[in-house]
């Protein structure tokens, strides 16, 4: 089984490959969910992109998402061999409805759809997820 999770600031996302699995404002939910999963599951998280986009207002609301956003990825990574990728590589730079289109995302939840975005895109391109230490490690 694979797995998505999209955490925003403060609202945290799963679907699984069939089926929304739940939400949470905060990241204790997702840690006892995420310790019952089996070692064989696959489950993917999107890193905030290093990149920035926009105005000033934006940039700083896009250092609060990359802040809590890499702070949770680490506290699940600590339970569960994550597989993560950053916004802008597992995207490949498509927009949000043509990424939405390809994947043929169909939930009510923006965020569920970029969960099911996240699950095709990993089934098409592997390499672009790796585990959080790697994504870590001086280049």
């Amino acid at each position: 089984m694979i797995y998505a999770i999209d955490c925003d600031l403060r609202k945290i996302y799963i679907h699984g490959e069939d089926r929304p699995v739940f939400n949470a404002s905060t990241v204790e939910p997702v840690v006892d969910w995420i310790v019952r999963q089996p070692r064989d599951h696959v489950i993917l998280f999107e890193l905030a992109s290093q990149l920035s986009y926009g105005d000033r207002a934006r940039f700083t609301s896009n250092r609060e998402w990359l802040l809590y956003n890499m702070a949770v990825a680490a506290r699940l990574s600590a339970h569960f061999p994550l597989l993560t990728s950053p916004s802008h590589v597992w995207t490949q730079g498509y927009d949000i409805k043509v990424r939405h289109a390809l994947a043929k995302a169909d939930a009510k939840n923006k965020d569920l759809r970029e969960c099911q975005a996240m699950i095709w895109f990993y089934k098409q391109y592997p390499e672009h997820w790796k585990p959080l230490w790697q994504r870590l490690e001086p280049t």
